[in-house]
């Protein structure tokens, strides 16, 4: 390899001495030598973004549950109709129901990161989590009469 000397301010000892072509067998024993660790590291790198990626992704998957809620209004509907009531009382316990059922579902979507879906809408596959919520709404219901 010819290289021009371009600089004419340097002596002709040190221009010659950086001009000259470095034998290539040199250069890449130096260059294997540092590819094999930038590949260990690239790769593990790679490897732990797509472990945490995985993990979040399962983190943040919701959960999918079915609830009666025909089937759990048709009995809060049987149960009232059952007890002498006023319309006034009625309209009272119909509002009580309805909000014991909104928060026992929101509460149990929260606290679970659960998809609630309805029964009818449901083949199979997930969970029926009817008896927990009419407990939950059954607790609240007491807990608000007696306030």
């Amino acid at each position: 390899m010819a290289y021009e000397r371009v600089a004419t301010n340097l002596p002709a000892g040190l221009a010659d001495d950086c001009f000259k072509a470095k034998p290539s067998h040199a250069r890449s024993k130096r260059r294997a030598r540092c590819i094999v660790p930038v590949a260990v590291v690239c790769t593990f790198l790679i490897t732990l973004n797509a472990a945490v990626a995985l993990l979040l992704i399962q983190l943040n998957q919701p959960h999918f549950v079915v609830f009666d809620m025909k089937g759990t209004v048709d009995a809060f509907i049987d149960q009232s109709v059952q007890r002498p009531l006023s319309s006034e009382q009625k309209e009272n316990v119909s509002k009580r129901f309805n909000r014991a059922l909104e928060d026992s579902l929101r509460e149990y979507q929260f606290n679970h990161h659960a998809l609630v879906l309805v029964k009818p809408a449901v083949i199979s596959g997930a969970d029926d989590i009817t008896p927990a919520i009419q407990q939950s709404i059954a607790a609240r219901m007491r807990d608000s009469s007696n306030e």
